[in-house]
């Protein structure tokens, strides 16, 4: 006989029956189930209860207020502690619940009877965090939230509660408390003092550093920001509104500003408050703003102290310069006269010939020589000579231009150059000066001394296109005054000069 069709069938049956099986075990495994009898309480209303709560993913829960029971419990239960409703459901729920969580609600129940009984019912819930066992070890961190449900007859029956997974967020609270910690101990090393204000109702809040600061502690501080702009220097205080007010009105992305507060004993310290708006009214009005303080006094006295330095370094440099300027002054000037020397009027005389020949322009010379210096000097002796000396300076330097540059020339000689003046105007030039020093009387001591001077002129480029030749037309031109009788100007001539006897300038 084939047994192939009665095996098929067979095994087909059996598959059937398995698979009906695992469908109703798996659905009676999800179901939470629910107590025929509850006393005092509808039946129909706790169902209802349970499909609602059955939708959310916390666990929520029914204690029988007489027995201390379990009633009720979602099937969310399972994935969060591992229990299977099942297995909780009809048990003494204090017992599953720490000590003191337990003797928490069980006085909670003692009081709310009492208070049913003076007909006080209370619907108002309650929250705490409590660790729940698992199945599997442990705890879990929940966050629960319960109330009393009242029978008909306003008598508390049962204990809902909704409890809440708060692993994350007692992981993120650890985190945010390690990152104060790292705040405040990042803050308590640095001296830095914290404020928040709100700019509406003026109420301030100090927190750490104050009294590193200025002596005092926290709660020593009015806590208001009139309280506080008491403390600001008086001469500081309009630079902090002004500040202030630039943050505020978007000026400046955060507040920054420098000023002195007062002391607990009555002294001042700089400080630097750093600070940002962190919100504003619904009218856009500024609201919170938080900020810190740090003293910054020891870098105040040290800039302070560098600028009293940089101000004396700067008058030791401008002294300096200064004494440059006199030694360069020194250097190019006759220490008797103060007209300039023979180095300088080298280095100026080869410059004004090379800027005639480029533009053109007349450079004229005079050169002049006191008459019978010698005699003056044996007479009445050297500070004699140098009175004359430096009476006919003075002379010169009152009759010359800017761009003239009259000279010591050695001796009694001088020299004045004449940048882009004609010869004419050069000789009536040298006339003037004659006159005046002959006319010109001289006291020394006792005495009244009077003097005169030859002078000999020469023109750029009729009498020379050289330093050289301009320099020696010129001197030409004194020792013809001198050969012609002195006190005299005469203008360089190319007749050779014919001399009786030798004669030099030195002589006079």
């Amino acid at each position: 006989m084939d047994l192939s069709p009665v095996l098929w069938v067979l095994t087909l049956s059996v598959a059937v029956f398995a698979a009906l099986s695992f469908y109703f075990w798996s659905n009676l495994r999800r179901r939470t189930p629910i107590p025929r009898a509850v006393p005092s309480f509808d039946q129909q209303r706790l169902k209802n209860y349970a499909n609602i709560l059955e939708n959310g993913d916390d666990v929520s829960w029914l204690i029988d207020v007489e027995s201390r029971c379990l009633i009720y419990v979602t099937p969310s239960i399972e994935w969060q502690c591992g229990w299977l409703a099942a297995e909780l459901i009809g048990k003494p729920a204090l017992g599953m619940l720490p000590t003191a969580v337990a003797n928490r609600i069980d006085s909670l129940v003692a009081e709310m009877k009492k208070r049913s009984e003076n007909n006080q019912t209370d619907r108002h819930s309650e929250r705490i965090e409590i660790d729940v066992p698992m199945k599997s070890g442990g705890s879990m961190p929940v966050e629960t939230e319960y109330k009393f449900i009242y029978d008909t007859h306003g008598k508390p029956t049962l204990l809902l509660g909704v409890s809440r997974d708060i692993t994350q967020r007692r992981r993120k609270e650890k985190t945010l408390r390690e990152v104060e910690e790292r705040v405040q101990l990042a803050l308590k090393c640095s001296g830095d003092g914290v404020w928040d204000v709100n700019r509406q109702t003026g109420a301030m809040t100090f927190v750490d550093g104050w009294e590193d600061v200025l002596g005092y502690k926290a709660n020593e501080l009015q806590s208001t920001t009139e309280g506080y702009f008491e403390l600001v220097h008086p001469d500081d205080r309009a630079t902090l509104q002004t500040e202030t007010q630039r943050h505020f009105d978007g000026e400046s992305p955060s507040f920054q500003c420098e000023f002195r507060l007062r002391t607990k004993e009555g002294g001042w310290r700089w400080v630097v408050s750093r600070g940002r708006l962190l919100s504003r009214t619904a009218e856009g009005l500024p609201l919170r703003m938080i900020g810190t303080h740090t003293d910054i006094t020891a870098r105040k006295v040290a800039e302070v102290a560098m600028s009293r330095t940089n101000v004396k370094l700067h008058a030791q440099i401008e002294e300096i310069r200064a004494l440059q300027s006199q030694l360069a002054e020194q250097a190019v000037r006759d220490p008797l006269t103060a007209l300039f020397n023979r180095r300088y009027l080298d280095e100026t005389l080869d410059r004004e010939v090379a800027r005639a020949r480029r533009e053109g322009n007349p450079l004229s010379m005079v050169m002049l020589d006191v008459d019978h210096f010698k005699n003056l000097n044996d007479s009445y002796g050297h500070q004699a000579g140098d009175q004359v000396l430096k009476a006919l300076a003075d002379l010169l330097r009152e009759g010359t231009r800017a761009e003239d540059v009259p000279c010591r020339y050695g001796g009694e000689e001088f020299l004045v150059l004449l940048p882009s003046m004609s010869l004419e105007n050069a000789r009536e030039r040298a006339e003037h000066w004659r006159r005046q020093l002959e006319q010109h009387t001289f006291t020394f001591g006792n005495f009244s001394l009077t003097a005169t001077a030859s002078f000999g002129v020469s023109s750029y480029p009729h009498h020379g296109k050289t330093p050289d030749e301009l320099t020696r037309t010129a001197d030409a031109a004194l020792y013809q005054a001198k050969h012609n009788g002195r006190n005299r100007v005469e203008v360089f001539d190319e007749s050779p000069i014919l001399f009786v006897t030798g004669h030099s300038s030195s002589a006079g």
